[in-house]
């Protein structure tokens, strides 16, 4: 029993080293995902900047500078709002990083705890395992003195245990109402 809990005990422990790895791993994939999702970000912005600025100026060359400036203060306003969710982008790739961070810390505490919760929970103390062997002796104890009755019998019609008695040996309770007969052996 102790080697099949110790094989138990050892297996969770190297479920617990397995699991911290995966959540490292985890978070690796988080993180290069994150970079690569920010990079992406970056570029998109640059891009549209320039894919703008280039369409504005092809398109404004030969139109008239009032119309031009029109135009102008007209992509304005959707140049910045492309500019704040680029940087929107930025911040929510941060938080997605942190979670991330978060998750693979709560799984290394987690894989940490299950043993040692198991541990507690499900593994006997000493004083717990002295007083289990002290009562499998007494049982032990009384099992070998019940067999060594032999002569215990099943009796009258309810089928209730007998057994010899010698006579002579006999106590009486202290308000006379019981007598006791020692058994022969």
């Amino acid at each position: 029993m102790p080697d099949q809990l110790t094989h138990l005990i050892v297996g969770l422990v190297e479920h617990a080293e397995l699991s911290q790895q995966t959540a490292l791993e985890s978070q690796k994939a988080v993180d290069v995902g994150a970079r690569a999702l920010e990079t992406a970000a970056a570029g998109l912005d640059e891009s549209i900047k320039k894919a703008i600025a280039d369409a504005v100026k092809k398109n404004l060359k030969d139109i008239p500078a009032e119309l031009k400036e029109a135009v102008a203060n007209a992509f304005a306003e959707p140049v910045t709002a492309l500019g704040a969710a680029s940087d929107d982008i930025g911040k929510v790739t941060g938080t997605l990083r942190w979670k991330a961070v978060a998750v693979a810390a709560l799984l290394v505490f987690a894989a940490m705890l299950a043993p040692m919760a198991f541990w507690a929970l499900f593994i006997p103390s000493n004083t717990e395992i002295q007083q289990l062997r002290a009562e499998r002796d007494q049982l032990q104890a009384d099992t070998a003195r019940l067999r060594g009755a032999e002569s215990i019998v099943l009796c009258g019609p309810k089928k209730v245990p007998c057994a010899p008695v010698d006579p002579n040996l006999r106590w009486t309770s202290q308000d006379g109402s019981v007598t006791y007969y020692a058994v022969k052996h």
